[in-house]
């Protein structure tokens, strides 16, 4: 896995590449008239925006904050005996 500083120095299509191969995928969102899809790499997140209708990558996020998981919160469910 990458670091967050070597992620950042690839180029967008590499970004994509990794993110998408060694990245874990953790759920997609509508954004306005995109889909986003949310990975987790070793220590940071990744978003690659897809525009609709199209497949294909528009833009890549890569991010270390928490915060900017929020839009995602609502679209997770974990069991509610998780931690008992």
């Amino acid at each position: 896995m990458l670091t967050y500083s070597h992620f950042q120095a690839l180029s967008a299509a590499e970004q994509q590449a990794h993110a998408k191969t060694w990245g874990i995928f953790i759920v997609s969102r509508p954004c306005g008239s995109f889909i986003v899809d949310l990975y987790y790499l070793a220590g940071y997140y990744c978003e690659l925006w897809r525009p609709l209708p199209a497949a294909h990558v528009a833009y890549v996020r890569p991010f270390f904050e928490q915060a900017q998981l929020y839009p995602y919160l609502s679209l997770i469910s974990l069991p509610h005996n998780l931690l008992a």
